[in-house]
């Protein structure tokens, strides 16, 4: 049973033919597909995803993409909650068996977990309230590990959180107690941490939203690093000048609109540029905490090839 008292119901509506990751004009000149990456058309779907979301459609059919995968990730996205929009079923590998006079379209290949109907509206409430003012309530779903299938592997993490801004008065007013605080993991250096100087904390310290943003930045660069040493490409420096936005709302709260990576590498001479641009968009896909964020992460990596070494004197090869 719901409660729907002082909630407002919206009747959500169903599309059975989209094309989420794609917009209308690719279709004018199909070798866009050959120079557009698995992240663009990811962020592109995200954008199509939420405005399908905020006129109303909350399931969707989604009939195929030209870069391959980016519907099924986005479709995950969506289902984990980091991504604004509707629920979304996603074609399967075409198959030999006709159906209606054409080939079988089993979408998501028979797995009743994602029929029509099944899964929570993932941003829809928060999304709408945004943009409309208006409260709304949804039901939730949980999933679980299906019957036979193996637990996915997963790692704990603890923090200990202790306040250390009871100026004499504790909280008695608004301006009459201090933001520091101390963060202990067992075997780590203790973190010293305030809000934002703009929340009355301490400049000097870091803020959660600093923290926020350097582990996406963190995290995609040790993701990055991994690809790179697996597929044999040399990086011998990166720096990333991360920028993020937070966005407040009315009631004194806020979120996170965006951020945005801007890493820059540098590989070994003779390096291959384009494969090391490339693998950025899969340490996007891959990276822990990007992949629990709600808000879109852009990637605007830049990358360069170092010049090689000059002979050693006497027209012999440096050791």
């Amino acid at each position: 049973m719901l409660d729907l008292a002082a909630k407002t119901c919206l009747p959500g509506l169903l599309d059975l033919h989209t094309h989420l990751t794609d917009s209308p004009e690719d279709t004018a000149d199909l070798r866009v597909y050959l120079t557009r990456s698995e992240g663009e058309a990811l962020a592109r779907g995200r954008d199509h995803a939420r405005a399908t979301l905020l006129a109303g459609f909350t399931t969707v059919r989604d009939v195929g993409t030209y870069i391959a995968w980016t519907d099924r990730a986005l479709r995950d996205e969506i289902a984990a909650g980091r991504t604004p929009g509707p629920r979304m079923q996603v074609r399967r590998e075409r198959a030999p068996a006709p159906v209606h006079g054409g080939a079988r379209d089993d979408t998501d290949g028979g797995d009743p977990s994602r029929d029509l109907g099944v899964g929570p509206v993932h941003g829809l409430g928060r999304e709408w309230a945004r943009v409309t003012g208006m409260e709304t309530t949804r039901p939730t779903a949980t999933a679980g590990t299906a019957p036979g299938a193996k637990a996915p592997k997963s790692h704990d993490y603890q923090t200990h959180l202790t306040w250390e801004g009871n100026l004499g008065t504790g909280t008695a007013t608004y301006g009459g107690y201090g933001r520091q605080h101390r963060i202990r993991v067992e075997g780590k250096a203790d973190l010293v941490g305030s809000a934002h100087a703009t929340f009355r904390g301490d400049p000097a310290l870091h803020d959660p939203e600093d923290l926020l943003l350097a582990a996406v930045a963190s995290c995609h660069m040790l993701s990055y690093l991994a690809l790179c040493a697996r597929a044999r490409v040399e990086v011998v420096a990166y720096e990333d000048r991360a920028h993020g936005v937070l966005e407040l709302t009315p009631d004194g709260g806020g979120s996170f609109r965006e951020i945005t990576l801007a890493p820059r590498v540098v590989l070994a001479a003779g390096g291959d540029a384009a494969a090391a641009t490339a693998l950025h968009d899969r340490a996007a896909a891959l990276c822990f905490i990007a992949r629990s964020c709600n808000f879109p992460i852009h990637h605007r990596p830049e990358v360069t090839v170092a010049a090689a070494a000059p002979p050693a004197p006497g027209g012999t090869e440096a050791p």
